[in-house]
């Protein structure tokens, strides 16, 4: 299946349900759900995160380019996007 041009597929195993999204970096499997619809909504949450935060990055790194910021001000703003994504 596809949601916002990433793929997700959804595996029934052991009476649960697993969500896998294909990612441009690798494959994440994403926990066991009792329903498909509850996988399916826990990996578009991580997408819309993700696609976020990659559209933040691409800001930041300009504003570093640019001189806006610091480097330890990127660094920050950096992590804390990041741990924004994985905090699901």
């Amino acid at each position: 299946m596809e949601y916002l041009g990433q793929t997700i597929e959804l595996i029934q195993k052991d009476g649960g349900w697993i969500s896998v999204w294909y990612h441009h970096i690798c494959t994440i499997q994403i926990g066991t759900f009792p329903t498909a619809n509850a996988a399916w909504d826990a990996a578009t949450e991580l997408i819309q995160r993700d696609l976020a935060v990659r559209g933040l990055l691409q800001v930041i790194d300009d504003w570093s380019s640019d001189n806006f910021i610091t480097c330890q001000e990127y660094s920050l703003l950096e992590d804390s996007l990041v741990q924004f994504v994985v905090s699901v």
